[in-house]
């Protein structure tokens, strides 16, 4: 009994391991209402105002909080909040958001951000610590995905 219980939990640790949070392909560089048409209606929906810009901006509470900004009315910058300690601060937690690891980061400074300047359709890809623990460990962290902007580029 205990052998197939742990076989289950293998290939549901595996499983579990491949799911995608948030596909940002799928909701980059769209308009509002095509991110509602794949996500479904936001918690929250309201204007900020940056400078002199007033940009459009989606909430969605799923199992983290995703800000979904529209500057120039397209989905350009998606944040993800507070990603720890359900996901480890490392590269590889990038296709939990549907992106291939296709290459490395650009910069790296541990403990502090991982960010890919050279990862096509994207002008910036940015993971960056909000807080460490007393030990100098990572204990929050957020995501920033910065589209080109360019729809339709599947």
């Amino acid at each position: 009994m205990s052998r197939i219980t742990i076989i289950l939990c293998t290939v549901l640790c595996l499983v579990s391991c491949k799911q995608t949070i948030l596909d940002v392909e799928e909701v980059a560089d769209k308009t509002p209402q095509q991110v509602v048409e794949i996500l479904g209606k936001p918690d929250t929906a309201y204007t900020q105002v940056f400078v002199t810009k007033h940009v459009f901006t989606q909430i969605y509470r799923r199992e983290f909080e995703i800000e979904i900004m529209y500057p120039d009315g397209l989905s350009t910058d998606i944040v993800v909040f507070d990603a720890a300690p359900k996901l480890p601060f490392e590269a590889g937690i990038i296709e939990k958001f549907g992106l291939q690891q296709m290459m490395p980061p650009s910069d790296v400074v541990a403990n502090t951000y991982i960010k890919w300047k050279n990862y096509p359709g994207y002008k910036t890809i940015n993971f960056f610590v909000t807080d460490l623990d007393s030990t100098g460990n990572v204990e929050q962290f957020r995501l920033f995905f910065k589209s080109d902007g360019v729809p339709n580029k599947q």
